[in-house]
């Protein structure tokens, strides 16, 4: 029996990271074998706001106006909603069956929240103050929803134990590795140990970015070369005095692939993650990675080295990380590889939506 689906998400990025690009990942594979179409609140409400950046402050604005002047986008249809701060509790009844992919609580995670609101003053302070945490309410909706798919184990059992969903109504469901993330098998240009790190700057990276560059730097081993690349970097006084720490600027994604695999090492420096998909990238190039041992899914930092302030000393003289079996680390990127997620996804929407 033929079925259409409406994936909606504030945005769908081709390039990047974080729940953006797993939507767009997901549409792009889905499209391959079902009827599906993508609803994108950002493309609609950015001429209507186009001097307002889609930050978190004007979220709420965004998805008000949106469900205001296109609640017949959903009227009666099969939706997954891709993050939960999108439908309120008054349009939950709108569509005719409704599925979520929930992929962590950072959001309203509280040492998070204060250091976003450290950038806003006077009225704008409580303003954001306010929307913050009005986003848990978004999570006590979820139990709502007819089906729900979690983006790790850790956070399937939150939903469970904390926001009251059915046990029976909710699984698991990785994000997408794109097929092109392999093992080039080049040799490398370099006879330097290349410890790399391609991602963003955001708070949950910097504090222990800064102390691996800390400690970097105490270990006077010229064989030893640190790669950063990323948009943004805030440390550029902290490295200026040692040219084994090279910032390369903002990487394109045409040239991830490669420059991954010219790595002798990948390093994580996050506090927490709702996934952790450039730690899969690498695992899928059988690139070791060192890992901070943060909040982090199970199977991400599982085949990883992983470090934290106490043994970072030992992992980077003794080189530990070239003790990680980089064959179970590639088996673990397989399960996120797009025909095994997707071929789960389809399954439940035709439980759902036929």
């Amino acid at each position: 029996m033929a079925y259409e689906i409406s994936l909606i998400n504030y945005q769908f990025k081709q390039t990047g990271h974080g729940i953006d690009v797993y939507s767009y990942r997901l549409y792009e594979e889905l499209r391959k074998h079902i009827n599906v179409n993508k609803i994108e609140i950002n493309q609609f409400m950015n001429p209507l706001l186009k001097n307002i950046r889609p930050n978190f402050l004007n979220k709420n604005i965004r998805r008000k106006l949106f469900f205001t002047l296109k609640k017949t986008s959903i009227k009666n249809k099969n939706i997954h909603v891709l993050e939960p701060l999108i439908l309120q509790k008054n349009n939950l009844d709108i569509p005719k069956n409704k599925i979520i992919t929930v992929h962590d609580f950072y959001i309203f995670d509280e040492k998070q929240m204060m250091k976003r609101l450290e950038r806003f003053n006077g009225y704008l302070k409580k303003v954001a103050y306010r929307d913050l945490f009005n986003n848990r309410k978004f999570y006590d909706y979820i139990k709502k929803y007819d089906f729900v798919f979690a983006s790790s184990k850790s956070t399937e059992k939150r939903l469970i134990e904390e926001f009251g969903v059915d046990s029976d109504k909710i699984e698991v469901s990785n994000c997408i590795i794109p097929d092109k993330f392999q093992s080039n098998k080049k040799e490398k240009e370099s006879n330097k140990t290349i410890i790399g790190f391609i991602n963003n700057f955001t708070e949950n990276k910097t504090a222990k970015l800064k102390v691996f560059i800390e400690k970097f730097k105490q270990i006077k081993d010229d064989s030893l070369e640190f790669q950063i690349y990323g948009r943004g970097f805030p440390f550029d006084d902290l490295i200026k005095d040692d040219p084994r720490i090279k910032y390369l600027g903002f990487l394109a994604e045409e040239k991830i692939v490669d420059t991954l695999n010219s790595f002798s090492v990948y390093l994580s420096t996050s506090t927490v993650e709702g996934f952790g998909m450039p730690i899969m990238q690498a695992k899928a190039c059988k690139i070791p990675v060192l890992c901070y041992n943060g909040d982090i899914p199970d199977l991400v930092k599982r085949n990883t080295l992983l470090w934290n302030d106490e043994n970072l000393e030992e992992v980077i003289k003794n080189r530990l990380w070239e003790k990680i079996d980089l064959d179970k680390a590639y088996k673990d990127a397989e399960e996120c590889r797009a025909d095994n997620v997707v071929t789960k996804i389809i399954k439940r929407y035709e439980e759902i939506f036929v």
